[in-house]
C-alpha cells in the first residue's frame, strides 16, 4: 500500500516547485459570482507599502489565509535603519498596510504582526595617518 504513495511522490518530486504556497481568499460575493484574490498578490501589495516607508531597509512578508472566524493575518520581518524608532515604524507600517489592503482588496479586518529581526549595520571608515 505504501509503495503506491512512494511512487506518486517520486513522480511529482521533480515536476512541482513552490517556494511559498499561495491560496485563494474569497473577498466578496456579488450577483455575478464570487471575487477571489491570491495571498501572493496581497504579499506583493503590502511589501511595496513597506519599502516606501523611510527607515525600513528590507521587508519579508507572509500573508496567512483566514481560517474559520479568524481574520487575515499579515506577518512582517523587517530590517530597519539604525537611527529609526522601531515603535514608530511599526505603527506607521500597520496603518499603511491596513489602508492598502482596504483600498485594493476591500479587506477591513486584517491582523498585522511586525517583527524587527535586524538593524542595518553601518561601517565607519577611518582615516589612517
Amino acid at each position: 500500500m505504501f509503495g503506491k504513495f512512494q511512487a506518486i511522490k517520486d513522480f511529482f518530486s521533480g515536476k512541482i516547485s513552490v517556494t511559498h504556497g499561495s491560496s485563494e481568499v474569497e473577498l466578496n460575493k456579488t450577483n455575478f459570482g464570487f471575487i477571489y484574490c491570491e495571498t501572493a498578490l496581497m504579499e506583493r501589495i503590502v511589501a511595496k507599502v513597506a519599502k516606501k516607508i523611510k527607515g525600513i531597509r528590507d521587508a519579508k512578508v507572509v500573508v496567512d489565509k483566514p481560517f474559520g472566524n479568524y481574520p487575515l493575518k499579515v506577518r512582517f520581518s523587517l530590517m530597519i535603519a539604525q537611527d529609526c524608532s522601531a515603535n514608530d515604524l511599526s505603527e506607521t507600517l500597520v496603518e499603511k498596510s491596513k489602508q492598502a489592503l482596504r483600498d485594493t482588496c476591500g479587506i477591513k479586518n486584517a491582523v498585522v504582526e511586525v517583527r524587527v529581526t535586524d538593524v542595518e549595520r553601518v561601517e565607519q571608515r577611518r582615516r589612517v595617518k
